[in-house]
């Protein structure tokens, strides 16, 4: 019997699958399962439910009482959910303040979220309507340290947040990506006077992007938003002037979803290449 296809067409695995399916079986309890409740449902043996359990336990994503020694959805799940809910919101709230600024400035309008180790990942791009266009695709992936969207997220993250995103080491990709660490730092000082990042020919040597954070409801960085096109329209005054303008929009974009405060400076670690 041929293993169970996905849609894209590469073969399932069956150990993640069972272990899915016993996270799914917590979505509709409300007081927990015991291992007895777990192996019934998931028709495992109890030995078999044992180790998932173990394993699920181990990384968070269920927890297990220590009198009724019943399982309840742990921090990771409860994290996970929390976060897809939260990025859900950002898009459904950000899609019409995106098109007002594609149509007020047009040129394309970014969304994008931060990834660990130093990345950003667009999950929104309305593209410009101009004949020149230069344009991310939804699911690209680059790197913070040279985008206005990744340094405008990097400024204002958390210390929590900056140890897991912070960039491993800064790639140069043009001849104007800041490569070293204390530029690096002047310019997340500069971010944070002013509210806004510029990518200029940083990231793509006929780009240039203007980005500023979006916060949450604790004040955290949940996004950026950026508005770039190419250089040769886009000039670094003309990036300077779309700025402010760009910060007043996420500052609406955050407070919708439930951000108390306007972007601040964030609490940053001394920058390392360790």
């Amino acid at each position: 019997m041929e293993p169970m296809k996905s849609v894209t067409g590469y073969p399932l695995l069956d150990t993640v699958s069972r272990a899915l399916g016993i996270l799914r079986l917590f979505l509709d309890s409300q007081h927990g399962l015991s291992l007895t409740d777990v192996a019934h449902l998931s028709g495992l043996s109890k030995s078999s439910a044992t180790r998932y359990l173990a394993t699920l336990e181990f990384h968070g994503y269920l927890r297990r009482d220590s009198q009724s020694l019943r399982y309840h959805l742990g921090s990771a799940a409860v994290r996970l959910g929390a976060i897809a809910i939260r990025r859900l919101d950002v898009r459904d709230i950000a899609d019409p303040y995106m098109a007002q600024l594609r149509d007020t400035y047009r040129e394309t309008v970014n969304l994008a979220f931060p990834v660990p180790e130093g990345r950003i990942v667009y999950v929104q791009v309305l593209e410009a309507n101009q004949t020149v266009r230069l344009t991310s695709k939804l699911g690209d992936e680059d790197y913070a340290h040279a985008t206005a969207l990744g340094k405008a997220m990097l400024a204002f993250m958390s210390q929590e947040q900056w140890e897991r995103c912070r960039p491993k080491s800064l790639t140069q990709r043009t001849g104007n990506t800041i490569t070293d660490w204390p530029s690096l730092e002047r310019e997340l000082d500069e971010v944070r006077e002013r509210g806004f990042a510029i990518d200029y020919r940083e990231s793509d040597a006929q780009v240039c992007c203007v980005g500023v954070p979006i916060l949450g409801p604790h004040e955290e960085v949940v996004a950026a938003l950026s508005v770039s096109g190419p250089a040769s329209r886009m000039s670094l005054t003309t990036a300077q002037r779309i700025g402010p303008g760009l910060v007043l929009t996420a500052n609406e974009i955050s407070a919708q979803l439930g951000a108390h405060k306007a972007p601040r400076a964030g609490v940053l670690s001394p920058l390392s290449d360790g």
